[in-house]
């Protein structure tokens, strides 16, 4: 339990740096979301889908860059929270290397790290 806690608390904490490194540093930006990127979950049975069941969304966006270009990523965080095209998402990027990228909202920039933290604290404090 205490392997496993140490590791949820470092993914965590490397996961809030790296947040809290490209917000700081980066450019801020409007985006639009160009697909909503569903895609079936690794525990969806096929033949029983249902719609709102057994999908996951990881939006396709498009941004233009302050030096005028244009750059399109599909978010590397999956959610049930489905993002509809032509959506305006606000848009996080590293000038030098555009393709570092987050969509600047709650459930894609702090949700990640702040369950890994959360978690990897109650396995560690169940442990001792």
């Amino acid at each position: 339990m205490v392997v496993v806690g140490a590791v949820l608390m470092a993914a965590g904490l490397a996961a809030l740096a790296w947040v809290c490194w490209v917000r700081q540093t980066g450019h801020h930006v409007q985006g639009v979301v160009v697909s909503s990127g569903g895609e079936r979950s690794a525990s969806s049975t096929p033949g029983e889908w249902s719609p709102g069941s057994g999908m996951i969304w990881r939006p396709v966006v498009q941004f233009t860059r302050e030096d005028g270009g244009t750059v399109e990523f599909r978010s590397k965080i999956a959610t049930q929270v489905r993002y509809k095209p032509g959506q305006p998402v606000p848009v996080c990027y590293r000038a030098s290397r555009p393709q570092s990228v987050v969509i600047d909202t709650f459930s894609q920039t702090w949700l990640i790290p702040g369950f890994c933290l959360v978690l990897g604290t109650v396995f560690l404090v169940t442990a001792l």
